[in-house]
């Protein structure tokens, strides 16, 4: 609430998906974007069209930002989605009585460096930053437990070139030439690209840091220079690749390959929607590839991996209401709309046998957070699978419960209020006291772009919800928020 009360985003995560001319009904490749920052007005980002000698560019920006950040220009197309890398370590500092760490054998002092922020109509905000070899504390130094704590940032001081490199997009004439632009961003980012010539690409970006192998990055580590990083991952080695056979990338903050090893993901992937999309048809039409956005904010990702266990868990229960709720299950295309109760039995369906399941092992006040259940429906899924599950879990989590008498008393708790108390309601997207609350997802880009590489040009249709302007007096503060809630979008004027 602190900080969308300052305006700061507070939500994050897109998607983003690209085919080659071989899987395009056009022959010709097409890309999608769709970054989230949430939404609110004005908007946290603008569309912008730049034209200079050399440049001819049009897309997302950010207020502040030189050039585009998410666009085409006349010869290709990129995006970027969050890489969702760990590109930040926390180290554990030893003090001495004189308040100095231990670093290699040696004792250092921190620096200190005086900070003032003014703030309008009050007095001016004075702190102390402390830093360490590593990087700045986080806190002040506790000198009765001497002991401090340092965060070490892979990028610390090079972020202007991740800027140097999204210029370099802008003028980029080709694959080749944006891909020789891409060992220059530093932060955690999936970056997308098309061309004129039908090329696409792929690249996982950042300084990954080279951990040492006992490292644990999911904890603080010792910071006495025992734990420093080997290095920094050459870009040679980030996951990537370049017109892929299978024809597409697909990507909704996934991890980048099988076999990179970021924590916090496992088989139930919210982004399935969009690989079955791209998989099931030979080609697609630009409607088609743009109306995936659509399709998989409202598909009910969790059915896919679950429903068939619900199911499986009435399997000979004569009760009425259950009859009617597997009735409406096997009718079922997974998707949500407003006033079915399905999609509304299922989310709630998995949140309480997650529940039932993992309440001996992890605190109710865990399992209440939504980060945390997002976490656990994997491991949740491998407990479903049973024998030969995806992922064989170190713990015994049923402890001699049975699975589907814990799964019919969770739906039996679902459906307590009756189904017509079920009805699913979509979300409501508050952009304001002037434009109000429209319903939607939160599973859509804060912009969202198409653009199909033609011999005549780029075709191009986005839409930048509520609108342009920040003045609420001019037509374009929320000219686009009706094509916001139907789903519409605009040709980019080239």
């Amino acid at each position: 609430a602190f900080r969308s009360d300052l305006g700061v985003p507070t939500y994050f995560g897109s998607n983003a998906w690209v085919i080659s001319p071989e899987k395009s009904a056009s022959g010709r490749a097409i890309l999608y974007g769709g970054p989230m920052m949430g939404f609110r007005t004005p908007s946290i980002c603008n569309e912008i069209h730049i034209v200079a000698p050399g440049l001819n560019a049009g897309g997302m920006s950010f207020p502040g930002l030189p050039g585009i950040m998410i666009g085409f220009n006349e010869n290709i197309a990129w995006t970027t989605t969050s890489g969702v890398g760990d590109l930040v370590d926390v180290f554990v500092l030893t003090l001495n009585d004189e308040g100095q760490y231990l670093y290699k054998d040696e004792w250092h002092d921190f620096i200190k460096i005086d900070m003032s922020i003014p703030v309008r109509g009050e007095e001016t905000e004075s702190y102390t930053v402390y830093r360490s070899l590593h990087g700045p504390l986080v806190g002040k130094p506790n000198l009765k437990k001497k002991r401090a704590y340092t965060l070490r940032f892979s990028f610390w001081k090079q972020e202007w070139r991740t800027i140097d490199a999204l210029m370099n997009f802008n003028l980029a004439r080709n694959l080749k030439e944006f891909e020789a632009a891409i060992p220059n961003i530093v932060t955690s980012h999936n970056f997308f690209v098309a061309d004129k010539e039908g090329n696409i690409g792929f690249w996982y970006c950042g300084l990954h840091p080279k951990r040492q192998k006992a490292h644990d990055p999911r904890f603080p580590q010792p910071g006495d220079g025992s734990m420093d990083w080997e290095g920094i991952l050459p870009p040679s080695e980030w996951p990537q690749e370049v017109n892929p056979e299978r024809g597409f990338f697909a990507n909704w903050n996934n991890k980048p390959a099988r076999e990179w090893n970021p924590t916090g993901f496992g088989k139930v992937f919210w982004g399935k929607k969009i690989i079955d999309d791209l998989e099931g048809k030979e080609k697609l039409t630009f409607d088609e590839f743009e109306a995936i956005a659509y399709r998989t904010a409202y598909h009910d990702f969790l059915a896919d991996y679950f429903k068939k266990y619900l199911l499986e868990a009435t399997e000979g229960v004569e009760d009425e209401q259950i009859q009617e709720v597997v009735r409406l299950l096997n009718e079922w295309d997974h998707m949500d709309r407003e006033g079915d109760p399905r999609p509304e039995i299922m989310e709630r369906w998995v949140e309480t046998i997650a529940r039932k399941i993992f309440s001996k092992d992890i605190p109710g006040i865990f399992l209440r957070s939504k980060d945390v259940y997002k976490v656990l429906v994997s491991p949740l899924l491998y407990i479903f699978e049973g024998k030969e599950p995806s992922v064989r879990l170190k713990s015994d989590f049923l402890q001699g419960r049975n699975l589907k008498e814990l799964s019919l008393e969770a739906l039996r708790e679902v459906l307590k209020p009756g189904l017509e108390k079920l009805a699913w309601k979509a979300p409501m997207m508050n952009f304001g006291k002037k434009i109000g609350k429209i319903p939607s997802k939160k599973g859509r880009g804060t912009y969202q772009m198409t653009a199909e590489l033609l011999p005549e040009g780029p075709r191009v249709r986005t839409l930048a919800a509520p609108g342009q302007s920040e003045k609420s007096s001019s037509p374009h503060y929320s000219d686009q928020a009706e094509m916001f809630r139907d789903w519409k979008y605009k040709p980019f004027l080239w």
